[in-house]
């Protein structure tokens, strides 16, 4: 019982950890905006390439489990430019994954998307 409960507990300090580390590199990237927003630029084209390189990111992670990680771009390609930098959005995007992959129970599939928001915004 005393094992069970020292399990858990070792569990649950790891998810926060992980919590933790991917709320402090979100903070950075934001803090890096604000201070650089001219710095980084996109482009449709290469925020698709850079989601695709996070989904098989992902996918090495899980190696042989039964997550299944996916990625799908609903928008055109386009040469109009957004204000964050490929690396960043592959940064984000990790993130996303790997919290996605800690909360998640040991099968299930993530998706990643790149696709207009309603009323017609793009990212």
């Amino acid at each position: 019982m005393m094992r069970t409960e020292v399990a858990s507990a070792q569990q649950t300090l790891n998810r926060l950890s992980a919590l933790a580390t991917s709320l402090l590199a979100l903070s950075r990237i934001d803090a890096q905006s604000a201070a650089q927003s001219a710095r980084g630029s996109a482009t449709v084209d290469e925020l698709s390439t850079e989601l695709a390189d996070a989904a098989d990111r992902g996918r090495l992670r899980v190696g042989s489990g039964d997550a299944q990680i996916d990625f799908a771009v609903d928008l055109a390609p386009s040469t109009r430019a957004v204000a964050i930098s490929p690396h960043d959005f592959g940064r984000l995007c990790d993130n996303l994954v790997n919290n996605a992959l800690a909360a998640r129970p040991e099968s299930g599939r993530i998706e990643l998307a790149l696709r207009a928001r309603p009323g017609g915004r793009r990212y």
